[in-house]
């Protein structure tokens, strides 16, 4: 009979430790999931530093930015290359930034400002006209998507 006891208190017990290391596994889980997404955050953060850095740092790629903005590059030139790869960059950063919001790395309300921001860059002459020459081609579906619905006819 003590041995029956024994046997359903060890038991007893060996079940709460189960349950226990569950729930320490689900918090640890919890805990890296959220380290994960600030880490990513600081990445997306880092990347629009460091592209705006670019711009900052070098008269001449702030140069070729702004005349490629305002359509002033012959289409054959090294400087229009530049700033075809400038575009492309920014656009590669936007949908990673994308990507990370529809895994809902941001709140909606948060993004909305980022898709503000993308509306009135996307409505830039320079931008717009690399962008309809692509087509969207090199990003996925829902990005381009998306991007074209910025454009302002």
């Amino acid at each position: 009979m003590n041995t029956d006891k024994l046997n359903r208190s060890l038991t007893l017990l060996a079940n709460i430790g189960v349950i226990a290391g569950i729930v320490f596994l689900a918090v640890e889980i919890r805990q890296n999931t959220e380290m994960i997404r600030s880490q990513t955050r600081d990445s997306i953060t880092g990347k629009q530093i460091e592209m705006f850095g670019w711009l900052a740092t070098s008269a001449e790629n702030s140069r070729v930015r702004a005349q490629g903005n305002r359509l002033e590059l012959d289409p054959d030139s090294p400087e229009a290359a530049q700033y075809g790869w400038m575009i492309a960059g920014t656009m590669r950063m936007w949908e990673n930034e994308w990507y990370q919001y529809q895994r809902g790395l941001f709140e909606p309300e948060e993004f909305e400002p980022r898709i503000n921001i993308w509306r009135a860059v996307m409505n830039n002459p320079g931008f717009k006209r690399q962008w309809e020459s692509t087509q969207g081609n090199a990003f996925s579906p829902e990005f381009a998507a998306l991007i074209s619905s910025l454009i302002e006819d």
